[in-house]
């Protein structure tokens, strides 16, 4: 195997395996394994990378306008070290931060053509397809599959049927990771054109909206439910909006419609057990003299809930991710979120204006994906966790690399017509010499008369 064959693999495998809860080195401040099996591949194909490249050395290297908030917050996180109560806590986040980035600097800098493209968004929809399947079969059956050396666990709530998780320990991010990957599926499931590949993105969103559904994460129902909203409106936008859209955005509908209604009593049954407004008031209400008292470094990244227990008896920052930031690195971190969010979409959107279905496929995807998330963070603080750090630096690494493929395309159009216009001017030449005895060449070994 060549080492550009290896190192695909080991890109493969780091996107794969994003959702597994596999790994080691237990860290009981975070309550979680500060090596995951993904960290493992992500070390090896940078190794190859490196090797590759004579250490980074024969290669431009390109960072995206988001690089420059995402370096900015981790710089901030470091400061918010200045008030923090537990080092630890706050040098675990900047780690797990570092690490998510890594995985969008390899991305952005090795998506060059449609090939790798398409590969790395078939990776990401393969890995939904796996937890979609996974979460389905533990709906269905009413219990883990045995995969706890996956991550794979289960929560019970009163009323309400098991809550599944696929392998990301809870039901919240378990449906924020499908969210996220959803549109993207859905996206390029309108815009295949080869009817087994289309088939394959049909089964791998339907299987993830039924995980989805069995997950009873309203938030992520919700966050589902605009990005599609937002998917119609920006096929609209393009007009790109033909019948067979359209057929397959109303059988997205139909699907999702026909599931509610067949488990309309564990709908209700959710929504009645599930926590009501009440609790995520009282929740922003101690976040507001928290981030009152910091404005400006925060009370340390990962810190919050060292602030909020003695008033609140709950062990977990504020259901809002704004707030969170905030609240722990700061007003002006928080500031800095909202930017890279809309650098994001902005980013996206720009893409979506490319005259290119791949990427129109691509570029839609990652912004409805990225409008599901932002959804879901409003009322959970979802992104404080490692994995879904990875899936959402993963779309961003897709996003701004679109402009650069479309860039690589147009220049090796470009070359490959200049390369036949020399050919034809050759060839044209050739044909304009005169054939006489006189110019006409012996064949060899041809005796002369």
């Amino acid at each position: 195997m060549s080492l550009r064959k290896l190192e695909k693999f080991f890109l493969g495998a780091t996107l794969f395996c994003i959702p597994f809860g596999t790994g080691a080195v237990f860290n009981a401040v975070m309550s979680a394994d500060l090596v995951m099996v993904t960290d493992v591949f992500l070390f090896c194909l940078y190794a190859m990378w490196i090797y590759r490249t004579n250490v980074l050395t024969t290669i431009t290297l390109r960072f995206g306008k988001i690089a420059f908030y995402a370096i900015l917050m981790l710089v901030w996180s470091v400061l918010s070290m200045t008030s923090a109560i537990a080092l630890t806590a706050t040098g675990i986040g900047i780690f797990f931060g570092i690490k998510a980035f890594l995985l969008y600097f390899y991305l952005v800098n090795n998506i060059k053509t449609k090939a790798d493209l398409i590969f790395v968004a078939n990776m990401l929809v393969f890995a939904m397809l796996f937890q979609g399947l996974l979460g389905t079969l533990q709906g269905v059956l009413g219990r883990t599959l045995g995969l706890g050396f996956l991550g794979e666990r289960q929560m019970l709530l009163h009323k309400v049927e098991s809550r599944v998780r696929g392998t990301l320990a809870y039901p919240n991010r378990y449906g924020l990771v499908l969210v996220l990957i959803l549109p993207l599926a859905i996206s390029l499931a309108v815009f295949a054109k080869r009817s087994l590949y289309k088939w394959v993105l049909a089964a791998a969103s339907g299987l993830a909206m039924l995980g989805l559904f069995f997950s009873l994460s309203r938030s992520s129902w919700a966050g589902f439910l605009l990005s599609m909203m937002v998917f119609t409106i920006l096929l609209f936008r393009r007009g790109l909006m033909k019948p067979k859209f359209f057929a397959a955005m109303a059988m997205v509908l139909v699907a999702a419609a026909a599931i509610a209604i067949i488990n309309w009593d564990t709908i209700e049954a959710r929504f009645e057990t599930g926590s009501d407004g009440r609790f995520r008031t009282r929740m922003i209400q101690i976040a507001y003299p928290i981030i009152m008292a910091n404005p400006i470094f925060g009370v340390g990244l990962n810190n919050y809930q060292w602030h909020s227990f003695d008033d609140f008896n709950f062990w977990h920052p504020v259901h809002n991710e704004f707030l969170r930031f905030a609240a722990e690195i700061g007003i002006p971190g928080a500031l800095m979120f909202v930017a890279l969010l809309f650098v994001f979409l902005r980013e996206a959107y720009r893409n979506i204006m490319i005259k290119d279905p791949l990427i129109n496929a691509v570029a839609i995807g990652t912004f409805c994906g990225v409008i599901a998330f932002i959804v879901c963070i409003n009322i959970g603080p979802e992104y404080q966790h490692y994995r879904i750090k990875l899936v959402f630096w993963t779309l961003a690494g897709l996003t701004f690399a679109l402009r650069q493929v479309k860039i690589s395309e147009l220049r090796a159009k470009k070359k490959k017509q200049q390369m036949q216009e020399q050919m034809n001017k050759m060839k044209m030449s050739v044909d304009k010499i005169p054939v006489s005895e006189s110019t006409m060449l012996p064949m060899p070994g041809a005796r002369r008369i």
